[in-house]
């Protein structure tokens, strides 16, 4: 459900290139509406050679910058058809985290299970910025290839997720009432229109 990754981005670089384009952005679209989660999309070609080195360029993915605005919080979901996520933390001095079932992952790059785990983003004093793919495959697919190329921290995983290897991607039944009513229904505002 979530591995510590051993690959690094160039920050700087990709902060700039937000920071440049950011008005291409838009904000999330929740229900009722609250202005807190930028999201800057179409921008492969500056992503290209990092997803050529993580082994994702042939797969469903959709790369994406995430600015969280200061003291915002985003509540328990899991994440719109069922996506994985890989994340990169693109600020140079905080670092971002994602609460698994409560539990808190702070992470510079990270291997996440985000559409079939419950998790939120808790509120902090400072903004995220965040590169992030979300990948339509399997979780074990993705696994296999960032393990495959020496990709996973094994070592830093083993700390916060010792059985990661045995993980299988499941929606547990805990976890259906994401799926269903209001939470689905915020969830596809923002991919139509």
């Amino acid at each position: 459900m979530f591995c510590h990754l051993n690959y690094q981005v160039d920050k700087e670089y990709l902060r700039t290139y937000f920071y440049e384009h950011y008005e291409k952005g838009k904000w999330h679209r929740f229900n009722p509406p609250v202005l807190m989660w930028w999201k800057l999309f179409k921008y492969d070609h500056v992503v290209e050679k990092i997803m050529d080195d993580l082994g994702i360029t042939d797969m469903n993915v959709k790369p994406r910058f995430s600015f969280q605005l200061p003291h915002t919080r985003l509540t328990e979901h899991l994440d719109y058809q069922r996506i994985v996520g890989i994340n990169f933390n693109l600020e140079p001095e905080t670092t971002p985290d994602l609460h698994i079932y409560g539990k808190d992952y702070p992470y510079e790059a990270c291997l996440a299970d985000v559409g079939s785990v419950e998790h939120s983003v808790e509120k902090v004093p400072y903004e995220r910025l965040i590169l992030k793919f979300a990948i339509r495959e399997l979780w074990q697919d993705i696994f296999d290839v960032l393990e495959s190329r020496g990709l996973i921290d094994v070592e830093k995983t083993k700390q916060v997720n010792p059985d990661y290897k045995n993980y299988r991607s499941v929606i547990k039944k805990k976890d259906e009432k994401y799926l269903r009513g209001n939470y689905l229904e915020n969830q596809l505002l923002q991919y139509t229109k």
